[in-house]
């Protein structure tokens, strides 16, 4: 009769196999609740505080290195492009005998050849980025991977920045740009 009813308590408690890990994960978690106020007592809060803010940190990083994985992944890609790109472009810059004709031809070559280059380099970062954020079995967006995605572009968005800030004067300086 006891036996009866706790199996019905666990079957209305526990009814799928793959709810047990959750359910431990709670009473885990609030043990160690109980026990870190007994024995830290008023400065458990804060205690908890710096625990947080340690995992803040951790998370950041993780996406920070996530982020600038998928952006160099990406940038890596386009890098032989530009770099033939450049290398045309500076030893065009070194020829003696350059006419007007020529220096718009190669304008036009670095504008269409960047343009590539940047949809690749976006291309192929979407398909990083749609690498690490899939939509669940619902079929709808969680509001932790929007609130990571968030984060992710935000990083992506610093070193993609950052990488503007050194191809610029790069570009800047070439014998047609002056």
């Amino acid at each position: 009769m006891i036996t009866e009813e706790i199996k019905e308590t666990k079957d209305k408690l526990i009814p799928k196999r793959k709810n047990i890990r959750p359910i431990v994960v709670f009473i885990f978690i609030l043990m160690l609740l109980f026990v870190g106020y007994h024995f830290l007592g008023n400065y458990f809060v804060g205690a908890i505080w710096i625990v947080n803010a340690i995992l803040l940190g951790v998370l950041l990083l993780i996406i920070m290195i996530l982020a600038g994985f998928a952006v160099l992944k990406s940038l890596f890609l386009v890098a032989a492009e530009f770099s033939l790109l450049m290398l045309l472009a500076q030893s065009y810059c070194g020829v003696s005998n350059r006419s007007i004709s020529s220096d718009d031809a190669l304008k036009i070559l670095l504008a269409v050849g960047i343009l590539y280059i940047v949809f690749t380099f976006f291309h192929s970062l979407y398909k990083e980025i749609k690498k690490f954020y899939k939509k669940d079995e619902r079929g709808s967006w969680l509001k932790e991977k929007i609130g990571t995605g968030i984060l992710f572009l935000f990083f992506a968005a610093i070193l993609i920045w950052q990488i503007y800030l050194v191809v610029y004067p790069i570009i800047q300086n070439l014998c047609i740009s002056k």
